[in-house]
């Protein structure tokens, strides 16, 4: 008799508590959920099926990359085994860092745990290279492969940028084919539209050389990028439009600012353009175009060497071999600090090489100090190291394609 009151009593609690989260307003759980990591959220999709439909809404995703304290980014890693691993970092308000390891798990006819690169980022979706191209979503463990492009010609390789084409409403990857090391000069050009397409379509090949490939970038539905020369020529901001296939505006650079690509790197933080600048001894200015394409909104910040621990200044490289960001204490030549991240609120993460040890450095923009992090338990050496909106769509919902290989 006990009992059957007993389970009575707990059937109708567990009742009340499912009616009760019905009937709370959605924007109140909205709020709740915008606090937490991206790791937690990917967690309570599995509590119950109302929280799971909740999580999907398209509203909350858009809302948690706008609202969310967190500044997130992917690192790819080259272990010692041959093939990579991905984790999503996310930096709270206060500097604590959660960390999540993924295993992508790719199309069935891939080999077990295959070695990838990390290409390209855009809206919460990365671009892979397996043996083809992927796009990969790690947070709701979803991968689409692009179809196989036959070349008639013998190739050093491609590079793939995904990018969103707002006219169109629909995701396009641009695929950059370049000749054998050391000239990377891109030989062909071709464009495969998600969703649409059923295989890769030669286009306008404007692009000419690259030694940075993670300096290609999407915004506002064009690529973007700043060409290599070998001379003394000052560079541009070209851009090739994704809704016309074509090359497309040349955007105007800060007056007064010589663009070459071995001292200015183009970066997109929080959808904006900035251009890292280093040719000033000393010193690394970071420009950021406010309004897209409107000369007069560029501003800029300038960060001192003298404001970052030494240790992130002591190892040294070449200009031929480096990644050129930050000069050394002695400003001679380039060391390895590369702005990873930027925050809404302007605060900056850095990653930089010392002593053979991987290294993350917190900027916090107003006490104008850095807060250093050591390596947390992943292996060397990292990959890439991209900035990150975690997206809580399904890539049937983004790209309207069956067929999502799912972890």
């Amino acid at each position: 008799m006990n009992k059957r009151r007993s389970s009575g009593y707990s059937k109708n609690k567990k009742e009340n508590s499912v009616s009760n989260f019905e009937v709370l307003p959605i924007s109140i759980f909205h709020e709740i959920f915008f606090k937490i990591s991206a790791r937690d959220i990917m967690k309570c999709k599995l509590v119950c099926k109302s929280w799971y439909k909740l999580l999907r809404d398209p509203t909350f995703a858009v809302d948690f990359t706008k609202k969310s304290p967190f500044t997130t980014f992917i690192v790819s890693t080259i272990p010692k085994r041959k093939y990579e691993r991905l984790y999503l970092l996310e930096f709270s308000e206060n500097g604590d860092i959660v960390s999540t390891l993924f295993k992508p798990k790719f199309p069935v006819w891939f080999e077990e745990s295959p070695s990838f690169e990390v290409h390209s980022s855009c809206d919460g979706l990365l671009c892979l290279s397996v043996k083809i191209a992927c796009i990969y979503n790690p947070v709701m463990g979803e991968c689409i492969a692009l179809p196989q492009c036959e070349k008639g010609f013998d190739v050093g390789g491609s590079w793939y940028i995904l990018g969103f084409c707002p006219s169109m409403n629909r995701y396009k990857v641009l695929m950059a084919t370049f000749d054998s090391i050391p000239t990377r000069k891109i030989v062909e050009s071709r464009v495969f539209t998600i969703g649409i397409d059923d295989k890769w379509r030669i286009v306008e090949n404007c692009f000419g050389y690259f030694s940075d490939w993670l300096d290609i970038l999407p915004l506002h539905g064009r690529i973007h990028w700043i060409p290599e020369s070998y001379d003394e020529t000052p560079g541009e901001i070209r851009t090739f439009d994704l809704a016309e296939e074509k090359a497309g505006q040349v955007l105007l650079h800060p007056p007064g600012l010589a663009i070459h690509w071995r001292t200015v790197r183009l970066k997109i933080f929080n959808n904006q353009m900035c251009l890292l600048d280093n040719s000033v001894p000393s010193q690394l200015t970071i420009w950021t175009m406010k309004e897209y394409g409107i000369v007069e909104s560029w501003t800029k910040d300038i960060l001192l060497g003298s404001w970052f621990p030494s240790s992130a200044c002591s190892r040294l490289r070449d200009l031929s071999t480096s990644v050129v960001v930050f000069y050394n204490r002695n400003f001679s030549i380039a060391s390895d600090l590369v702005l990873a991240a930027k925050s809404q609120s302007g605060d900056m993460l850095f990653q930089y090489w010392a002593s053979g040890d991987e290294y993350l450095t917190f900027y916090n923009v107003k006490e104008k100090k850095c807060s250093e992090f050591g390596v947390f338990s992943v292996e060397r050496v990292f990959a890439a190291v991209v900035a990150y909106e975690p997206s809580f769509l399904s890539l049937e919902d983004k790209f309207m394609v069956k067929g999502i290989q799912e972890r």
